[in-house]
């Protein structure tokens, strides 16, 4: 599995157009054979830091969300209109360990 974490901060009065170009690329990343998951958490130490964390199975589906029409042109449209910086890290999961309390229920 590979995990891809982005850290990023947006432009003050840019969140709805953040919030609109997310909504319309989780309709296509559904699409993309491999793509697990996506969060994204909101920073408590550094105010107006945002990380999103998303898995996938390999690097193949990576790639294939990389080079997606539709996340390129939002790619762009980020660059110009919504970010003020962020920085992408890519990581292998090489261990996965899950846990659930007897008494509680499955996730």
């Amino acid at each position: 599995m590979i995990i891809c974490s982005i850290e990023f901060s947006v432009r003050p009065g840019a969140e709805a157009l953040r919030d609109s170009l997310v909504a319309e690329l989780m309709k296509a990343v559904v699409l993309i054979d491999g793509f697990i998951s996506k969060e994204t958490l909101i920073s408590r130490d550094r105010p107006g830091q945002f990380v999103t964390v998303s898995c996938w199975k390999d690097e193949d589906a990576l790639r294939r969300w990389m080079r997606d029409p539709a996340h390129l042109r939002t790619i762009g449209v980020g660059k110009q209109s919504v970010f003020t910086r962020y920085r992408i890290q890519l990581a292998t999961v090489y261990k996965d360990i899950e846990w659930t309390a007897p008494d509680a229920a499955p996730a």
